[in-house]
């Protein structure tokens, strides 16, 4: 018999009766009046205690910004440790049609928290527990403010795992993750948030709680509000509880990397691979130039992860992109069968192989590079544009063909890097400063970059979200019909569009 279910000091305030939450009397507005922030914060501090309601401070900057180039200044931000406090919150700031901006680890590279109207940042990282395991369904329920890598340590014992693993697993709450419906480098094996949900536990603009899904593998009972709800970017409710799907953890994973002589030829490697029998668990593309960045960052941690391997990858003579990627089988022979078949192809293509392993701990290390490539890019420059485009993956040749071009049009230079196994690339430009001139070229090449993904038959973002970083190419994908659905769904859930409010809804 597998193990019994384990509860983690289950919750006992997300009960499915909201009448019975006690929403207290607060006092109303004159005709006319808007609340000031001294009257909210006195509303938050009924229930919430005053150490947790934050206006000033060293720290306060910090709920004004996330991992973008975004800032702007709530007028308060409150720390949730349960759902009550979360659903008083959202009580208050519909009562007094207050903005309500839904903020994780402040990891997202859009904007998307980002208080661009003031109002309440609320802050949900301190539910943060793995609240029950039930491996006969593969199933476990967290709260939104535990991170991946945290939950994947707690269920270990289990020998379960969750699959998604964006680069960010470590610092990026898995409420912001639902919240962009996140990818990752896994993806391309397993896909993205969206497809590990069975339900959400929502607060809805007034505080009442809306329950998703179900704990049942088929449901198709109604429309589908837990997808609808993942990558709607905190413009609908808020997330305060999560029930994944699980896997048993792979019992081996091999690991390769390879050079090419250009993006291209990597690109067109690529393509074969994903057309081929075997699906890798992971397929990430590195350009030459993000790799010097990354190598110089690192140092000795990156002699130590590439070892020999590094002088081909980043020595003065070369200029080659990288491929890397990963199988996942249930031995360790029937993972290094896939690498050798994936091997003849590559090698059969150009690609020059500097490394191939089963050991977890050596593997670990080439990915700890690969996490650090955004952070390296500031080896070039202060300032960062940098967007994560999509296309389909039989025209990933085009892309990076294109891509080129547009660089060489507008004078300037790309770093890309990213998730080739699902067409997803992290296209960026580095500049000195944010009063660099250039910057206005950048975005217009940014654009245009956008502009030929969404003509190959992609998208302008596949995992960071529209936020505010992507507001101004969204029409280049969706046209005025598709935005004004789109606004009618979220007034539905946020008649008074208390919600992100001022990004591109």
């Amino acid at each position: 018999m597998g193990r019994a279910a384990a509860v983690y000091n289950k919750p006992v305030d997300t009960a499915a009766n909201t009448d019975s939450f006690p929403f207290i009397e607060l006092p109303e507005l004159e005709p006319g009046e808007t609340a000031d922030p001294l009257l909210i914060v006195a509303a938050i501090g009924e229930v919430i205690e005053h150490k947790r309601i934050i206006t000033k401070g060293p720290e306060f900057a910090a709920f004004g910004e996330d991992t973008s180039m975004d800032k702007a200044r709530p007028d308060v931000a409150v720390l949730a440790k349960t759902v009550d406090e979360v659903r008083h919150v959202m009580y208050v700031a519909d009562f007094y049609s207050v903005p309500v901006y839904a903020r994780g680890l402040g990891s997202g590279l859009s904007g998307g928290s980002v208080p661009v109207k003031g109002g309440i940042v609320l802050d949900t990282s301190p539910l943060n527990r793995l609240w029950e395991v039930t491996p006969g369904n593969r199933s476990c329920r967290v709260g939104p403010g535990l991170t991946i890598q945290q939950l994947n340590e707690q269920l270990k014992s289990y020998n379960l795992w969750f699959p998604p693993w964006p680069s960010s697993h470590d610092i990026a709450s898995i409420g912001g993750n639902i919240a962009e419906n996140a990818g990752g480098i896994t993806t391309v094996k397993y896909g993205t948030f969206r497809h590990w949900l069975f339900s959400l536990t929502c607060v809805l603009p007034g505080g009442k709680l809306v329950h998703t899904g179900s704990s049942a593998v088929k449901d198709v009972a109604g429309l589908d509000l837990t997808s609808l709800i993942c990558g709607s970017e905190g413009m609908l409710c808020v997330v305060v509880e999560a029930e994944l799907r699980l896997l048993p953890i792979p019992p081996a994973i091999g690991t390769a990397l390879y050079v090419f002589d250009n993006d291209e030829a990597a690109a067109r490697a690529a393509q074969s691979v994903l057309a081929g029998p075997v699906t890798p668990r992971t397929l990430e593309f590195m350009d030459a130039t993000v790799m010097g960045c990354v190598v110089k960052q690192l140092g000795d941690e990156a002699r130590d992860a590439l070892g020999s391997a590094l002088d081909v990858i980043a020595g003065p003579a070369t200029g080659g992109a990288v491929l890397a990627l990963e199988t996942d089988a249930h031995t360790d022979a029937d993972a290094l069968a896939q690498l050798t078949q994936l091997d003849a192809l590559l090698t059969g293509l150009g690609g020059k192989q500097v490394g191939l392993t089963v050991d977890r701990a050596e593997a670990l290390k080439i990915w700890r590079v690969r996490s650090e490539l955004s952070p390296s890019c500031h080896q070039l420059g202060e300032f960062k544009l940098s967007e994560d485009v999509a296309v389909p993956r039989h025209r990933l040749v085009e892309f990076v063909a294109g891509l080129t071009a547009v660089g060489e049009q507008h004078g300037l230079t790309w770093l890309n890097y990213g998730h080739i196994g699902d067409g997803n690339f992290h296209i960026t430009l580095m500049f000195d400063s944010e009063d660099d001139p250039r910057i206005a070229v950048g975005r217009e090449a940014i654009g245009d970059a956008c502009k030929l993904a969404v003509s190959l038959g992609g998208t302008i973002t596949g995992e960071h979200g529209v936020g505010l970083a992507k507001a101004p190419y969204l029409k280049l994908q969706r046209d005025s019909e598709y935005i004004e659905l789109m606004r009618r769904v979220k007034s539905a859930f946020d008649p008074k569009g208390i919600l992100n409010p001022g990004k591109w809804l």
